[in-house]
């Protein structure tokens, strides 16, 4: 689900779940892109607030390359 996806990018780029409610900020202090940290941090978002389906996600994520 989108929500597994958000977490496991969140994971490999620090290398710990996300947790916490300052945990976006661990990602922002490593310089991670700006575009990225908004796309996995509504991925992360209560239901109501996350992407619809992955073809919404993956639009996101076309955008940043």
């Amino acid at each position: 689900d989108i929500y597994s996806i958000g977490s496991i990018w969140y994971t490999l780029l620090c290398n710990q779940p996300p947790a916490g409610s300052n945990f976006m900020n661990l990602l922002s202090d490593q310089g991670v892109n700006r575009n990225v940290l908004e796309i996995i941090e509504k991925c992360l978002n209560p239901i109501e607030n996350r992407y619809n389906d992955c073809n919404e996600l993956l639009k996101d994520i076309e955008k940043c390359s």
